[in-house]
């Protein structure tokens, strides 16, 4: 008896301990939740956003083992002056009730398999009231089901997940009304431990698509992402996998965010893509590796061109105390078919180093043909090196590389001048030329004939007689004919090498600018 009673004792002072440190989280609860929410609400709009986020908590219900209170959260643009601001702007981005499951030991976390102390679980299931419609289309059930653990020491887990479902312009007013957004089961879970040190996560999702007009826009599926930041370092480690993607012309699609501007293709089609990298966020450096099994794109009015086991990888370091920034782009196409022709296959190798963000829009302007006597010199004078660019095909292979050393990117007179070194390689068998241009005008063939390769040798040895008086290539004949081109150009000498003979740098700009300017 005696014992009896000392266990019914024991159970009794447990049980009212529990009580009381359950009564305990939930007065922690209430006294910070508003400190909380405000603390979210500001960091959402530290940015210089033109909008703003707002959340809005009203009907705070405290209970013993929980608490229950609204929370809305509005998007609004961001007003030049505050008596321009108005309710009539605001877009509701979410309005619904959030349970709190007062700790140390939630029911609701032990049921989910969670067995450490917690401070508190909050819990969200979409009412039936909310959205009826996405209800039934969820097979009667909440379509969007979430919780966030908060343990004594703050660390924080989230979990999100939504039924598949459908979404129109009822559930989305901002959504076209011929517009439709399908989207299986995904789930969010993200993680925060050591003050936020520590963080990272994962989002999967079964398929997602959307419809306009009913035609397919855009669909994708086995989707995969995940985040973490190793040791606390700055680092973020991140992988993206996407099984199939589906892309049909999105210039006229109502959405803004999603327009692309598409002009080589009305279908895109990628298969097995993946992702895989690191950025440091206090260095700024990136290194990512790309992978992908298969890209398709159609057009009505061109063949189909497909890329097979295409792998690159890019590698980015920022600039510091001890350098400039510099990085390397790697990329490998194992196959090329256009139409029925088989192409073959590249290889592509460039790095830079001693750049800079202008070095990097400088060179994108140069690809855009827009260089002009007036531009001033690129700062840092850049290193850049295209070290292989292999087009190997059943004829050959074609090849060609440069090497720059401290580029000058003003006048062609600056670029002989200041830059410290230049050296261009081209090696372009008429066999591989013939053979390509063949095959892309060929494309309904699965191979060309010696009657469509005499036609296009015809065609390039037209083209040959304008570069017959060129200094800067050599048509080669002999065993394996076609152009080719060896440049070497020294800053600090007169004399430019171009192929086996030399001329002064004066010679070669009357040369440039009578065939360049007129």
């Amino acid at each position: 008896m005696k014992k009896a009673s000392v266990a019914i004792g024991i159970v009794a002072v447990l049980g009212i301990a529990y009580v009381g440190s359950t009564w305990y989280s939930g007065n922690l609860i209430e006294d910070n939740i508003d400190e909380q929410i405000t603390a979210i609400t500001k960091h959402l709009n530290s940015n210089k956003r033109s909008v703003r986020f707002n959340l809005i908590k009203s009907h705070y219900e405290k209970n013993l083992f929980s608490s229950k209170f609204h929370l809305k959260v509005t998007l609004s643009q961001q007003p030049k002056y505050q008596s321009e601001a108005s309710d009539d702007d605001q877009l509701t981005l979410f309005e619904d009730d959030i349970t709190i499951h007062h700790g140390p030991f939630p029911p609701a976390a032990l049921a989910k398999g969670n067995f450490t102390p917690q401070l508190a679980l909050i819990e969200y299931q979409m009412s039936e009231k909310k959205n009826p419609d996405l209800w039934k289309k969820a097979g009667n059930q909440p379509p969007l089901t979430g919780y966030i653990t908060i343990d004594y020491n703050s660390n924080n887990q989230i979990n999100l997940i939504t039924k598949g479902g459908e979404l129109t312009h009822n559930e989305i007013p901002s959504l076209s009304p011929d517009v439709t957004i399908e989207y299986g089961e995904s789930s969010i879970n993200l993680f925060s431990k050591n003050h936020g040190h520590d963080m990272g996560g994962n989002i999967k999702s079964d398929n997602f698509s959307i419809y306009a007009n009913n035609e397919n826009k855009l669909s994708i599926s086995q989707f995969e992402a995940s985040l973490s930041s190793p040791n606390g370092l700055g680092l973020q480690d991140f992988e993206i996998n996407i099984g199939k993607l589906f892309q049909r012309d999105l210039t006229e699609f109502p959405l803004d965010a999603l327009s692309v501007d598409v002009e080589l293709y009305d279908i895109l089609k990628l298969e097995n893509f993946k992702a895989k990298g690191r950025v440091n966020g206090i260095t700024k450096d990136i290194e990512i590796h790309n992978t992908l099994d298969k890209l398709v794109s159609l057009s009505e009015e061109e063949p189909d061109l497909v890329l097979s086991n295409i792998d690159l990888k890019q590698i980015y370091r920022a600039a510091n105390d001890n350098q400039l920034p510099n990085g390397s782009l790697q990329m490998k196409i194992e196959s090329i078919n256009y139409g029925q022709q088989h192409l073959g296959k590249l290889i592509f190798d460039i790095d830079f180093s001693d750049s800079n963000d202008l070095f990097v829009r400088k060179l994108v302007s140069l690809g855009l043909g827009a260089i002009e006597s007036n531009h001033a010199s690129v700062p840092n004078n850049p290193n850049i090196a295209l070290n292989i660019f292999n087009f190997h095909s059943d004829a050959g292979d074609l090849n060609f590389s440069f090497k720059i050393k401290q580029l000058s990117l003003g006048s062609i007179k600056m670029f002989l001048n200041d830059t410290v070194l230049t050296k261009i390689k081209l090696e372009a068998p008429f066999a591989v030329l013939d053979r390509f241009v063949a095959q892309v005008s060929n494309p309904d063939s699965s191979d060309v004939t010696d009657e469509q390769l005499f036609e296009t040798n015809k065609i390039i040895d037209s083209l040959l007689h304008e570069l017959e008086d060129s200094p800067i290539v050599d048509i080669k004949q002999g065993s394996n004919p076609g152009i080719y081109s060896d440049i070497e150009i020294h800053g600090n000498k007169d004399k430019i090498r171009l192929n086996n003979h030399f001329i002064s740098k004066e010679e070669f700009l009357q040369f440039f600018e009578s065939n360049v300017y007129d």
